[in-house]
């Protein structure tokens, strides 16, 4: 960081995010992370973020999700696992990693997501991309 001359405006932290101390944010990038914690822990954790942030801040949020109808989520499951065979995966290789995160990874639908954000207090909540059952949003302080 030092070495972009950002040092002194960014902050790069390794720890469970549960123990990160925010403080007057103006970015924070969470990918991939809520979907790991009980929905309450997620909910609180929002609202820690979204109290840190200077005004005009930014989450920049990715989470795996979950359709409400299971026959639209067999759809989007079967087109991933497609793309995954796709990109050199085997069939084995797929089935551990979803035996893997059963009951770990508890994905919400998008409009549990962008609740959990609005609850939290953001005041606008954008969907800037989606592929499968993956969704990226950005959310303004």
């Amino acid at each position: 960081l030092s070495a972009l001359g950002v040092a002194d405006c960014v902050r790069l932290e390794q720890n469970s995010i549960e123990d990160v101390d925010f403080n007057a944010t103006s970015l924070v990038l969470l990918n991939y992370t809520l979907q790991f914690l009980d929905v309450a822990a997620r909910e609180e954790l929002l609202k820690r973020i979204y109290a840190s942030m200077v005004p005009g801040g930014v989450l920049f949020l990715s989470e795996k999700t979950r359709c409400l109808d299971e026959g639209e989520g067999e759809v989007v499951r079967v087109l991933h696992e497609d793309f995954k065979r796709q990109h050199g995966y085997s069939d084995s290789e797929i089935a551990k990693k979803r035996e893997s995160l059963k009951g770990v990874l508890v994905p919400l639908t998008p409009e549990e997501n962008e609740a959990l954000l609005y609850k939290a207090g953001f005041e606008r909540v954008v969907r800037v991309m989606q592929g499968y059952g993956f969704i990226s949003w950005i959310a303004i302080a």
